[in-house]
C-alpha cells in the first residue's frame, strides 16, 4: 500500500469499494497531519457485511489497515459498537502535484530516499488562493452528494483539522457554504487521529439520539506549516480533505472503537506556538506575546 495523497481523487461511489476509498483517505489524513501522541482504532460493517478496521499508532511507521471479513490480527477493540450508518463518502485535494524529483531541487533528497522511508511519491499542496474551508467544503458536498442527502437534512458537522483558516474554527462556515444551516458545527484537533477521533464523537451523538445525521470531515493543509528546507519533515505533508456522512440506524454499523492517547512523546513531531514579546506600555509593566507558529519539527 503506497501513502500518496496525489492518488487520491473524488470519491462518488457507495459500498464496498467506497470504503476502501475512504480508507484510503484516512491513511493520506494520519500521513499528512501525522504526530506520535495518539492512538485510535475504529471498526466498521458495511451493508455487505464486510469488516473494516483501521488503526493509526505511535510511531507513525505501525499502522494497520484491512478490508476483509476479519480484522488483522493485533486489532482489538475494547469498547462497545455504535449504531449508525455510513452513508457516502467524498473527498478534495488541491489540483498542485509535488513530486520526490520537485523536492530534490529544493532540498538534499530523491525520490529514492523519499520511497523507501515513507512509500510517498507526490502530494498535493495548496495554491496561495486556495484555503483550508474550500477543501473541507469540496469534500462535504462529494461526501453528500455520494449519500444522496440534502445538506438541510444535515443536524451535525465536525470538521478535524490541525490547521484551520480561523484559530476560532472552520467548520461553521463550512456548513455555511455547504448548505447545511440547521447544523450544529465545531471543529476537532486530534492531528493524525483526528478523522477517527471525529467520526466516533459524532456516532456518540447519532447513538444518543441526539441527533440523527452527521457530516464528518478531516482536512489539513500542512504545506502552510512545513519548513521546506527540512528534508526531515518536508517530505511527509500535503493537503487534503476527506468526508463522510453517518447517520444513525437500528443495528451496529461500528463494531467498536479504541482511542488513546500519550502526550509524553509530543516533541518528537509538533507544531508550536512561538510568540514574539509585545509590550503594552512604555513602563514595559504589561508584557505579553503576540503569536505565530514555528514550522512543524
Amino acid at each position: 500500500m503506497k501513502w500518496s495523497p496525489g492518488h487520491v481523487k473524488c470519491v462518488d461511489v457507495a459500498n464496498v469499494d467506497a470504503i476502501l476509498k475512504m480508507a484510503w483517505f484516512s491513511c493520506t489524513l494520519a500521513l499528512i497531519s501525522s504526530m506520535p501522541c495518539s492512538h485510535s482504532l475504529v471498526s466498521w460493517r458495511t451493508h455487505h457485511n464486510w469488516r473494516f478496521a483501521y488503526q493509526v499508532r505511535s510511531p507513525p511507521s505501525s499502522r494497520v489497515f484491512s478490508l476483509s471479513g476479519n480484522p488483522p490480527p493485533d486489532v482489538s477493540c475494547t469498547s462497545g459498537h455504535l449504531n449508525t450508518r455510513l452513508l457516502g463518502v467524498g473527498s478534495c485535494v488541491p489540483d498542485v502535484e509535488l513530486t520526490n524529483s520537485d523536492l530534490a531541487e529544493v532540498v538534499d533528497t530523491s525520490d529514492k530516499w523519499i520511497m523507501q522511508r515513507t512509500g510517498i511519491s507526490q502530494r498535493n499542496v495548496m495554491s496561495p488562493t486556495q484555503s483550508l474551508r474550500d477543501i473541507a467544503s469540496g469534500a462535504a458536498v462529494n461526501a453528500l452528494q455520494s449519500a444522496g442527502i440534502e445538506p438541510s437534512e444535515v443536524d451535525l458537522v465536525i470538521l478535524a483539522t490541525s490547521s484551520p483558516d480561523d484559530l476560532f474554527g472552520d467548520a461553521s462556515a463550512v456548513a455555511a457554504r455547504v448548505g447545511a444551516s440547521a447544523a450544529v458545527a465545531f471543529d476537532l484537533t486530534a492531528a493524525c487521529s483526528g478523522f477517527l477521533f471525529a467520526v466516533v464523537t459524532g456516532a456518540q451523538y447519532l447513538q444518543t439520539g441526539t441527533y440523527s445525521t452527521a457530516l464528518i470531515i478531516g482536512a489539513d493543509a500542512l504545506s502552510r506549516w512545513v519548513d521546506w528546507s527540512d528534508r526531515n519533515t518536508c517530505v511527509l505533508f500535503g493537503d487534503g480533505a476527506g468526508a463522510i456522512v453517518l447517520q444513525k440506524g437500528n443495528e451496529p454499523g461500528i463494531l467498536g472503537f479504541e482511542l488513546k492517547s500519550n502526550g509524553r512523546d509530543h516533541e518528537h513531531l509538533c507544531l508550536a506556538y512561538s510568540g514574539r514579546d509585545n509590550v503594552l506600555d512604555t513602563s514595559r509593566k504589561h508584557r505579553l506575546t503576540r503569536g505565530t507558529y514555528s514550522p512543524v519539527r
